[in-house]
């Protein structure tokens, strides 16, 4: 009866799937290393050339480093019904910052957008107004089909005009402060 209880509680075991969960966990583990040693690398010359600048190494003749001077809105930016119900409910804005030959560049700083009432006469009205910390500017990053852009919305809220403006400020560190404005017009009943 014994050897009956230690041959049932001995049966045979599936070695294959368990080295197969060990290759995939072995896997993972290579990858995650291999992505953090991008990024160690990539810190690395960033921090040789945070020292050559403060070095004060001279530039050569000639050579026009990039410098954040504008903010644009892109093209495909506005206002987008996402529960489709035939009122628009976000201002979806692709953010570009460029630099002195205008191209897109990516920064380091603060965001803020807002969402304006900008009447004929009179001072305009802030609807709704959004800011990015550091962090949050730098999550805001993305790199799609139509090229690099920082992506903001702002939730368009109930008493909105038809008509509306955004105002973006950007203030990357180390360098100038860049605004950006752009009108837009706002469904704000269900088209019948």
């Amino acid at each position: 009866m014994l050897l009956t209880l230690i041959g049932t509680g001995c049966g045979p075991k599936n070695y294959l799937n368990d080295n197969d969960q060990l290759r995939r966990e072995n896997m993972e583990l290579a990858r995650q290393i291999e992505a953090l040693e991008v990024q160690l690398n990539q810190r690395l010359v960033q921090i040789e050339s945070l020292r050559e600048a403060a070095a004060g190494q001279p530039l050569p003749e000639g050579v026009d480093p990039p410098v954040v001077s504008g903010v644009e809105i892109d093209s495909y930016s506005g206002p987008i019904d996402t529960d489709r119900d035939g009122i628009d409910d976000v201002v979806r804005l692709y953010l570009l910052p460029t630099d002195q030959h205008g191209r897109m560049i990516p920064v380091a700083g603060t965001l803020t957008a807002a969402l304006l009432e900008i009447p004929d006469e009179g001072e305009p009205r802030v609807l709704v107004e959004v800011s990015l910390n550091p962090e949050q500017l730098d999550a805001a990053y993305r790199d799609g089909f139509t090229g690099p852009y920082y992506l903001c919305e702002l939730p368009v809220p109930a008493d909105c005009p038809a008509e509306v403006t955004v105002r973006c400020v950007l203030k990357p560190f180390g360098a100038a402060t860049v605004r950006a404005q752009e009108p837009y017009r706002v469904q704000i009943t269900t088209v019948e």
